[in-house]
């Protein structure tokens, strides 16, 4: 076979290497082929490969240090930083957790410079966007990747149209206050009374559920519970409250039975008088003879409903003549002063 007449007409394809009319030679270059497609597939970061009087040196791409993970607040910007070295300049493109490439729009930046460093920029961050990427560099020997989170959190929130409110109880009864918080992180919520700690105990009681509803729970009411809850809710990012006012309403007293116009009752004997009077909290009430309050003592007996019973009851036993007189009742309350109508008591003699 003549080797020159073929190469002359090979040398119009640039494809053609050489024109080999000899076994042994053709031997050789396969061996040399194999040798360098070898060298190719092998783990080393550097490569040069000589066919003929060409060299071309070759650089799998790697990953140049550590990606650093990144955290930010919702709504701001997040850069997200890999660097890949490689010869030739390995093309790096995004993905998502789910495998889907990132693709450059007003949400999402990619910008990689000449010395192998890609960043990927989040605009306006939500918390959709919280996941880990993938930066792959794909080049003419290998493709290389490196993973960095991104890791959105939000400062806690209060879920209402106002952080502000007003409540009020009748005194006595129970009181509930709830606030709902989100925010990335469930936040810790601490209940405030008037600016100062709020302790918890038989009075006070804090109940959390899974929705990140904060509910302060207030057992009979008195008076001095009167005043502003706060509940401030606090995770690693900020914090976020809202405030209660609570009014602690009072039922004014009302005089539900009188005391009798008159009463005779007999020497030796017990009286009884009996005045029903309703209110919230229960009134005081004060038993008086003419202008005189009268006080227990081994005949006089004063008794306090208690429950929803409103029956005040003055006993006094061993009646005497001294006992005869006006008497009436005097009613005081956190809302209001009443006093009831006059009983004459009449003592006879006995029989």
């Amino acid at each position: 076979m003549d080797k020159k007449s073929n190469e002359q007409w090979a040398c119009r394809f640039t494809k053609v290497k050489a024109v080999v009319v000899e076994l042994d030679e053709l031997i050789s270059r396969i061996k040399a082929d194999h040798k360098i497609q070898t060298m190719m597939e092998e783990p080393l970061s550097m490569k040069t490969i000589t066919r003929s009087t060409d060299t071309v040196i070759l650089v799998k791409p790697k990953v140049d240090g550590t990606p650093v993970d990144v955290t930010c607040l919702l709504n701001e910007i997040a850069k997200l930083n890999v660097k890949f070295t490689a010869i030739p300049k390995a093309n790096i493109t995004w993905y998502k957790a789910d495998s889907t490439e990132i693709k450059a729009d007003d949400h999402f930046q990619i910008i990689t410079d000449d010395n192998g460093q890609s960043t990927l920029t989040i605009n306006d961050a939500t918390l959709q966007d919280s996941q880990s990427y993938t930066a792959r560099a794909t080049h003419k020997v290998r493709f290389v990747v490196a993973k960095v989170n991104l890791n959105v959190k939000a400062p806690p929130k209060v879920e209402a149209s106002q952080s502000m409110n007003d409540q009020s109880c009748v005194i006595g009864q129970g009181a509930q206050i709830s606030w709902k918080f989100s925010g990335i992180e469930k936040p810790q919520v601490i209940w405030f009374f008037n600016d100062k700690p709020l302790p918890t105990n038989d009075h006070f009681q804090v109940a959390e559920t899974g929705d990140k509803t904060s509910t302060l729970l207030i057992r009979q009411t008195e008076l001095a519970d009167q005043g502003v809850y706060t509940a401030r809710a606090i995770n690693t990012v900020g914090e976020a409250e809202a405030k209660t006012t609570l009014k602690i309403d009072c039922i004014k007293p009302a005089i539900n039975t009188d005391l009798s116009p008159t009463l005779q009752v007999t020497k030796g004997e017990t009286m009884t008088l009996n005045i029903g009077v309703s209110g919230t909290p229960k009134p005081n009430v004060v038993w008086m003879k003419s202008n005189d309050e009268l006080t227990a003592n081994d005949r006089i007996q004063v008794t306090i409903p208690t429950g929803d019973d409103d029956t005040y009851i003055l006993t006094i036993s061993n009646v005497q003549p001294e006992d005869q007189g006006e008497y009436s009742v005097k009613i005081t309350h956190v809302s209001g002063s009443l006093k009831s109508n006059t009983c004459k008591v009449t003592v006879s003699s006995m029989s």
